[in-house]
């Protein structure tokens, strides 16, 4: 089984809290990736904060414009369970779920 965890407002929003349920997942056998539409000029990079706390065992994929499914799949995961504030951003549909102010 595959999940994806978006980065900005999920991973961010408490890295420590992600990162210990990314673990869990991981010790399961589950393949763990993040996928976000971060873009690249961004700091610091989605790529190095992963990196840091899962020492390059955490595959980044960026969805660069495209629906995030596709970049997956794309990138060569296919993802069964998303973990994502913005679940329209996943079918390339961003802020279909509108936010609370």
């Amino acid at each position: 089984m595959t999940i994806s965890f978006d980065f900005d407002e999920t991973f961010t929003a408490a890295p420590e809290l992600f990162a210990s349920v990314m673990d869990v997942f991981r010790a399961a056998g589950w393949m763990v990736i993040v996928c976000t539409r971060r873009g690249d000029q961004r700091r610091p990079t989605a790529e190095s904060v992963i990196d840091d706390r899962f020492a390059g065992s955490v595959p980044v994929v960026r969805a660069r414009g495209i629906p995030k499914w596709q970049a997956a799949r794309e990138a060569g995961f296919e993802v069964d369970v998303w973990v994502d504030d913005d679940p329209g951003s996943v079918l390339g549909m961003p802020n279909l779920i509108p936010r609370r102010s």
